[in-house]
């Protein structure tokens, strides 16, 4: 009787070992579970690239910022009245200019545009005395032959399109070789803005 009382005894002990450890292996167990989740809850995957969020910032967060926001955009189409006959038609080959905030040339001003990297468009001046000032502007096109043109991917924010037609000319400085038109819009997120323009016939 006394062997049998020693012999559970025994047996208790170990049973009450092991339990402890198996009941430390499985907070040790849970504590990495739960670690490895919050690891991969701080990395995103965009595109093929793995993205971990910095210190202090939420994964969400991070997501966010990789993501670009949803912009605006920019089209119109251009013509000249051509005559009586056929009234308007594609103004195809016309420069048209994004500068950001407002741009304005007077009729007594001509300009002279550098297509190539600098974007730089010289608006000149010679009465009453000679000037010059140097614009920048942010990107570039030409009207197509279906008479159109659009600036994709636009952030919110004011503009102006500059549109110089290919056949309307005019009087002025300004417009003598090309007639030149300023327009001023306003970008908003996920909206479309028309920026179309019929020229006049040429004087």
């Amino acid at each position: 009787m006394f062997l049998a009382i020693g012999s559970v005894s025994v047996k208790l002990r170990h049973y009450r070992k092991w339990k402890n450890v198996l009941d430390i292996y499985a907070q040790e167990h849970i504590h990495f579970m739960m670690l490895f989740r919050l690891m991969l809850l701080s990395t995103i995957i965009v595109g093929g690239q793995i993205l971990s969020a910095p210190p202090g910032i939420h994964a969400s967060q991070s997501y966010q910022q990789a993501v670009p926001q949803q912009q605006g955009r920019i089209k119109g189409v251009v013509t000249y009245y051509f005559n009586a006959n056929y009234g308007d038609k594609p103004d195809v080959g016309s420069v048209v200019l994004l500068f950001a905030d407002k741009v304005d040339i007077s009729t007594n001003e001509f300009v002279v545009i550098g297509l190539g990297g600098d974007k730089v468009m010289e608006i000149l001046s010679d009465t009453p005395k000679s000037t010059r000032r140097d614009v920048t502007f942010l990107d570039s096109t030409r009207v197509d032959a279906s008479g159109s043109f659009s600036f994709d991917s636009v952030a919110p924010g004011l503009y102006t399109v500059f549109i110089q037609s290919s056949h309307s000319k005019g009087k002025e400085s300004r417009d003598f070789l090309h007639r030149i038109v300023c327009l001023h819009v306003e970008v908003t997120l996920g909206r479309t803005v028309d920026a179309s323009e019929s020229f006049p016939a040429t004087v």
